[in-house]
């Protein structure tokens, strides 16, 4: 069983940029519930050149959904796209 979990986020607005800045503060409090090292690994929207006021510099931005739906190591895919 692994120890870590990588999670996909497609889709990067103004809720979804909420998620990123959750695991941005929180890290020791979201592995413990988990009980394994979490961690979001990609990002994947339309645009990403955006400033959504929080700090995605240690993720992968990506627009191409196919960065996430191809990626072996990626355990979870959430999918909060608007509209």
């Amino acid at each position: 069983m692994k120890d870590s979990v990588n999670i996909g986020l497609i889709g990067f607005g103004t809720i979804r940029s909420g998620v990123v800045e959750t695991f941005n503060q929180n890290p020791d409090l979201i592995n413990d519930k988990v009980q394994k090292d979490v961690k979001l690994k990609t990002i994947v929207d339309l645009d990403i050149t955006t400033d959504r006021g929080v700090d995605a510099d240690s993720y992968k931005l990506s627009t191409d959904v196919d960065d996430i739906l191809d990626d072996p190591e990626i355990d979870i895919i959430a999918e909060l796209m608007g509209s």
